[in-house]
């Protein structure tokens, strides 16, 4: 009997918390048992109210009947046999070899499902069909669900399969400039694989072949010129499949190039690689809006699709000038909280650049806009992303080096994008607020097992006589209709991971952070004495600058949130590298804040106490304890003591400035930002404890960061925590 593959429930088998019966002091050691709660299944929040048609009501009834989604189809014997066939050429795969046996397969794929589909929906799964599919994405799919498996034998092989896959794949194209979907989605999940899962050598590997793939997907048209194919609606179950299906394959296409834009983006953003694509580019209409997308026939999708239509078109309203004006509004029109994104050349569904300007610029009082129900958390992080290009070319294209842009316009535009993040925020914040639940900040917080979630199907016949249970109005499950805002899923979570660290990569240069470090290579490149030199006079710099303490702000209010759920590691593959650079900013500004010339990690100059605190005496083991309480304490030291900053300094006044309302921001960041608050914040530190008091808990911080790392197994995070465990090793 092969293995079976446990369901990928936890990256790391290490502790997430506190033992209640472990005494402060035990040291932290990995358990065999998985402990994180799996996320959600990929259903979508339960339709509402009054405001759909009767058939929609019927047809929610019958689908909260049957609460569980269509079964997904199984990949046969003849597509695993032509699997086989395609990997050939490696040796690790053999028709015997119980890792890539049918039974283990089809439970790859099923973990693919459960882990990867809810963070980038770019596969129809209700269509998707293993027995026609094309054997080289179905490999490139399987492969992305092995290595989410808990059975470290399974990641192995699919690292090995990846290690010759990309050449098989390239040898089916030939020289076609122009080539099939199914290219497309194989050659973008390998090489998010390489990239992202597998190990350093792929890593690195990965950011050769990227800019073939985004060649490829222009040659292919992939970024302007879609045209949604005309929706005809019919109760006829044929010609619904019919329309469906085209619209599927149209849907599909445009999620594939925001996923491609999405993976080069975050290349820029988390690792300081130059972006391939920018924004500009992408000329396309945001993802339909989730309920939509999740129909799993032709019939559904009809209704779905005719309600996304008709609240896409009831959207097209004016901005509000005031919030009294809004509520006023609001309770006449019924309009569905604040709008983002349209324009009067948006006739159908709000597209990716109008939206954007959106975020960017605050509305005119004529500008119509579209309502926040027909934006899904998919759209919500494509924004995200979009900002998150804009910073990058703003700030790494030279402007400033070049005299094209004055140091003061530049910090003009980092206020705006501040603006902008703040605004997207709010947005967000506007459509968890619909669901019963606090902003993002606040949500990331509770724990997933605890987190109050709602019940598809629940308090339904309260919802259609205009009320909830809880005595609110109704009009707030419109948004819940068409859009999943579930609590703490792992969309969620990543929303929450970039716009984080988004913010921090404002402020901050990580690639030199990184290289000052002593990270041994970056960008592929193994790092000169001149490249430590260099690095270390622009640490030194930077942590003088107003920069370096927004910077470390905001990697305190990341870690902080890590501290009190760590359970987030696991929800984004890109949370735990999230960890090591807000780790890495923190340490950087304390240790260099009032040293003149303090010497780079690695140059033997550092002088540390004999007695260790957090490793044991021979190095190999983290007091796990007393290194997550010395973090929390120095964590919630610099909330309290940074009570006057804000991530959102620069909106209120922008928006007041366009005439349009202030964006709403949540509890933990209403705080005024006064000129001048960052000095008060480094004189209030300096008040609060001495310099080596500070200092020894950031060391604490940077063991407490060890420890949840140090049990991650993908290729990129095991670098980071390779260089935080040598910071321990040499200050503690």
């Amino acid at each position: 009997m092969p293995p079976k593959p446990a369901a990928y429930s936890h990256i790391r088998p290490g502790k997430t918390g506190f033992d209640s019966n472990e005494s402060a002091s035990g040291l932290f050691t990995p358990k065999d048992s998985n402990v994180r709660n799996s996320p959600p299944d990929g259903t979508f929040c339960a339709p509402g109210a009054a405001a759909l048609t009767n058939k929609l009501d019927s047809l929610f009834l019958r689908r909260t009947k049957d609460s569980a989604r269509p079964k997904d189809k199984d990949i046969s014997q003849e597509a695993h046999a032509r699997m086989l066939e395609v990997l050939k050429p490696i040796s690790e795969i053999k028709e015997d070899n119980i890792y890539f046996s049918l039974p283990t397969m089809k439970q790859y794929l099923d973990l693919y499902w459960v882990h990867f589909d809810p963070l980038y929906p770019i596969l129809h799964r209700a269509t998707f069909d293993p027995s026609v599919v094309e054997p080289a994405l179905l490999i490139s799919i399987v492969t992305i669900g092995m290595a989410y498996s808990t059975d470290r034998e399974a990641s192995s092989l699919a690292i090995a399969i990846h290690r010759k896959f990309r050449n098989i794949v390239f040898l089916m194209i030939e020289d076609q400039p122009q080539v099939q979907l199914w290219v497309h989605q194989t050659l973008l999940l390998t090489n998010y694989f390489d990239k992202m899962l597998g190990s350093t050598v792929q890593y690195d590997m990965s950011q050769f072949f990227h800019g073939t793939n985004i060649a490829l997907m222009h040659f292919s048209g992939y970024f302007k010129g879609l045209t949604e194919p005309t929706v005809v609606n019919t109760m006829d179950s044929v010609a619904a499949d019919r329309q469906w299906r085209r619209w599927v394959e149209y849907e599909t296409t445009k999620r594939t190039a925001f996923f491609a834009f999405i993976c080069d983006t975050q290349h820029a953003t988390l690792f300081r690689h130059s972006p391939i694509l920018s924004a500009f580019e992408v000329r396309l209409e945001l993802p339909c809006a989730d309920a939509s997308w999740a129909a799993t026939d032709g019939i559904e999708f009809m209704h779905m699709h005719q309600e996304q239509m008709r609240l896409a078109h009831s959207g097209m309203v004016k901005w509000r000038a005031s919030e009294a004006a809004a509520l006023k509004s609001d309770e006449k029109n019924r309009i569905i909280g604040p709008t983002i994104g349209g324009s009067k050349e948006e006739a159908l569904w709000p597209s990716f650049l109008h939206s954007l300007k959106r975020l960017i610029r605050l509305s005119r009082e004529d500008q119509h806009e579209f309502q926040l129900a027909t934006f899904s958390q998919f759209s919500c992080l494509i924004l995200l992303h979009g900002l998150l290009s804009i910073c990058w070319d703003m700030q790494w294209r030279g402007l400033l080096d070049m005299g094209i842009v004055s140091k003061r316009r530049m910090n003009e535009f980092k206020s705006k994008l501040e603006s902008s993040f703040a605004n997207w925020k709010s947005y967000f914040d506007y459509q968890l607020s619909k669901s019963n639940m606090p902003s993002i900040t606040a949500t990331v917080m509770f724990s997933t097992e605890n987190s109050p979630s709602s019940t598809p199907g629940s308090d339904y016949k309260s919802h259609v006589n205009g009320q909830s249970s809880d005595g609110r109005e109704s009009s707030r499950y419109i948004l819940m209709q068409m859009n999943d805002y579930k609590n703490n899923s792992p969309m969620l979570c990543s929303n929450w991971a970039m716009f984080q660290l988004g913010l921090l990569a404002l402020h901050v240069d990580t690639m030199s952070l990184r290289i000052n470090a002593g990270s041994p290579n970056v960008l592929g490149r193994k790092i000169r004495i001149v490249d430590r030199e260099n690095s270390n006079k622009s640490v030194h710099s930077w942590t003088k600058s107003e920069d370096g303490r927004l910077a470390t702000w905001h990697g305190v209010q990341f870690m902080r949130r890590i501290a009190e759920n760590e359970s987030l590691l696991d929800q984004a593959v890109h949370i735990p590298w999230g960890v090591y650079l807000a780790t890495l900013t923190i340490w950087s500004y304390e240790i260099y804040l009032t040293g003149e010339n303090v010497p780079p990690p690695g140059s033997g100059q550092v002088k540390r106490n004999s007695d260790r605190k957090y490793l044991t005496a021979n190095g190999q083991h983290i007091e796990y304890m007393l290194a997550r309480q010395d973090a929390l304490k120095y964590l919630r030291m610099m909330d309290t003591l940074g009570s006057t900053q804000t991530e959102d300094r620069g909106a209120s006044r922008a928006a007041a400035a366009a005439g349009g309302p202030r964006p709403a921001a949540p509890d933990d960041i209403k705080r005024e930002y006064p000129d001048g608050g960052t000095s008060v914040l480094a004189a209030s530190m300096r008040m609060a404890m001495s310099d080596d008091e500070r200092k020894q808990l950031v060391i604490g911080l940077v063991a407490y960061s060890t420890s949840l790392l140090m049990h991650i197994k993908w290729g990129f995070v095991v670098r980071g925590c390779e260089v935080l465990n040598n910071i321990l090793k040499e200050y503690d």
